[in-house]
């Protein structure tokens, strides 16, 4: 299991990373680029998805995370929000 202290420190690497729509790299990211690259580098099982829009529709990100993550009561450190 991967600790939440590791989630964390992956998340705090990507800083300063520009945003960039679908993008998955050094060069820029998304906010589901960040969790890809956090589960690439942890070696978790992920699923990687670009058939998204640009403007958020308020359903499509809520239902990929939904088959990917399990849902919290509460915030947790290393979770995603």
């Amino acid at each position: 299991m991967v600790s939440a202290e590791a989630v964390q420190e992956q998340a705090r690497s990507l800083k300063g990373t520009r945003w960039r729509h679908q993008g998955r790299t050094d060069k820029g990211g998304d906010c589901a680029g960040v969790v890809i690259r956090i589960a690439q580098a942890l070696g978790l099982p992920h699923e990687d998805w670009r058939n998204y829009r640009r403007s958020p529709d308020g359903q499509t990100l809520e239902a990929i995370l939904d088959r990917c993550c399990v849902r919290a009561d509460e915030p947790a450190p290393g979770g995603i929000l």
